[in-house]
């Protein structure tokens, strides 16, 4: 409960921060849906088309797509940083995925509630 409210207020300060940075409505919903949907459609895909992976890779995977295209489109200002956030996060993906098959089926893996 205490991740989810500082999750919270953690994008909400994001927020804020594009929201003031941002010249139009039209930039600000770029932005937004740029940096929001570098991880969340692709690894939906991924979890309905393979069975491998699971919550720490799909966890990784968002967090290195918003965290690059971060980097990429406002640090560096790259113009290619919102296809690149999603390489470098399926890079990611597929990383973690073969770290953690070994112990999906094991009794070391997290209990789900």
């Amino acid at each position: 409960m205490l991740t989810a409210r500082l999750a919270v207020v953690c994008f909400g300060i994001i927020a804020y921060v594009l929201a003031l940075n941002a010249d139009s409505v039209y930039n600000l919903d770029v932005e937004a849906s740029a940096f929001g949907s570098a991880g969340i459609l692709t690894c939906c895909a991924m979890g309905l088309a393979i069975k491998r992976g699971g919550p720490y890779s799909a966890g990784s995977y968002m967090l290195v797509g918003m965290e690059s295209y971060g980097i990429l489109a406002y640090l560096i200002n790259y113009e290619y940083a919102h296809l690149m956030s999603h390489v470098s996060a399926l890079a990611t993906y597929s990383v973690i995925m073969w770290i953690e098959a070994p112990f999906k089926d094991s009794s070391e893996a997290l209990p789900v509630n």
